[in-house]
């Protein structure tokens, strides 16, 4: 995630979206005072701004660090990837946070969760049936997106852009944002191998799995027009 003051931007980082090459991409404007916190090494060797700064708020805590010598956030404390909305606000403040421009991109749940899907197995064939067994086994442990782009059980975002509308919304966030020139190439960070047989992702429900979908992302649907 990113808090640019040069921006006036907080750049809210949900999951699934294309929020890394966002990031990535956004981090190229950045000044030496703003937060942009860690991504993979593999991600960051994408990088062609700004690395992570600033993320780091108390600075004698205890941490891990990688092979690159990049401290790893202590999520009780500091900023770190796909934090939730609340946990930005309470950091940052509440004077910054209503000046600021909030902005995150979504997905349309069912598409996202075959994304999913074959992120967690890259190299998998296109079975439906699969697909099914795992989401009805693997939805029931976890929640959405929700928290990281609401407060107080309401959408906190000034800017939405859609995964469905990627780059056409990155560039009107720029100019949104005021950025001046050519906009830069939207990178292509943690894709993954999804098969051409698995584009459709209907092909890939039944009426229960569809149904568990509404149901778990049901704030997301709702707030965004999403059908299946």
């Amino acid at each position: 995630m990113i808090v640019s003051h040069d921006l006036r931007m907080i750049f809210l980082k949900s999951k699934k979206t294309a929020g890394t090459s966002l990031e990535l991409s956004l981090s190229s404007f950045c000044g030496p005072l703003d937060v942009i916190t860690p991504v993979t090494l593999e991600d960051e060797a994408l990088r062609s701004g700004p690395g992570p700064r600033n993320y780091v708020r108390v600075l004698n805590a205890v941490r891990r660090a990688r092979p690159d010598g990049v401290r790893l956030p202590d999520k009780n404390i500091d900023f770190f990837n796909h934090m939730p909305a609340r946990m930005v606000r309470d950091y940052v403040g509440a004077r910054l946070w209503k000046r600021y421009l909030k902005v995150a991109f979504v997905r349309n749940p069912w598409d996202l969760e075959v994304s999913r899907y074959f992120f967690k197995f890259p190299g998998t064939t296109a079975d439906p049936a699969a697909f099914r067994t795992w989401l009805s086994d693997e939805i029931r442990e976890r929640g959405t997106e929700w928290d990281i782009i609401s407060l107080d059980d309401a959408l906190a975002l000034d800017f939405v852009g859609r995964y469905e509308t990627l780059e056409a919304d990155f560039h009107r966030l720029l100019r949104e944002l005021g950025v001046k020139g050519p906009p830069p190439q939207l990178g292509r960070a943690k894709v993954a191998q999804r098969p051409a047989a698995a584009r459709d992702y209907r092909a890939f429900y039944d009426d229960r799995t569809r149904d568990q979908v509404a149901q778990l992302w049901s704030k997301e649907i709702k707030a965004f027009g999403y059908e299946f």
